[in-house]
């Protein structure tokens, strides 16, 4: 049996981060290779709540709000994980703020063939869909609702650089 090389998880990423600012350059800095499984984004909410156990329960808490940051951060790393340096910069810009979505759309349809940007689109789509599948098992909790809500966003975000880029 090939022993997988290690992957660390998400939660061990944020317990490792002092702030939301490092835990985003952290994720970057994996390239990718981090393990995000249902156990995964539960360890993470546990994780969550012990830095910030006064949320528990009220979704009115700031750091409540921050943990959708964390959730996006995630999901966005996850969705581009497979593409080269380039295109990652691009997708981050073009899903860090709704704005900069057709500018990223025109970037990438500058840099890449008609069937790569269209391949794109379709790798980022089936990405998001596999990441539903693994959010749908975790059980109801505050990180489950923000990864649903980041995949919403994540979602739209597909969508408008498609829209943008005249393949929807």
């Amino acid at each position: 049996m090939k022993n997988e090389p290690y992957k660390p998880s998400i939660a061990t990423i944020f317990r490792k981060s002092p702030n939301t600012a490092q835990f985003r350059s952290e994720m970057i800095n994996t390239g990718g290779n981090f393990s995000l499984t249902s156990d995964d984004i539960i360890e993470l909410g546990v994780a969550y709540l012990e830095r910030f156990p006064g949320c528990y329960g009220n979704e009115e808490c700031d750091d409540v709000r921050d943990a959708y940051e964390v959730a996006k951060i995630c999901t966005i790393e996850y969705l581009i994980a497979n593409f080269n340096e380039d295109i990652k910069a691009i997708l981050r810009a073009g899903f860090s703020q709704v704005d900069t979505i057709a500018h990223a759309s025109r970037e990438l349809k500058r840099i890449t063939k008609p069937e790569m940007f269209l391949n794109i689109l379709n790798t980022l789509s089936t990405r998001s869909e596999t990441l539903h599948d693994i959010v749908k098992t975790v059980p109801p909790s505050i990180i489950r609702e923000r990864f649903s809500g980041a995949l919403a966003f994540a979602s739209n975000v597909i969508y408008l650089l498609g829209i943008d880029g005249g393949i929807a």
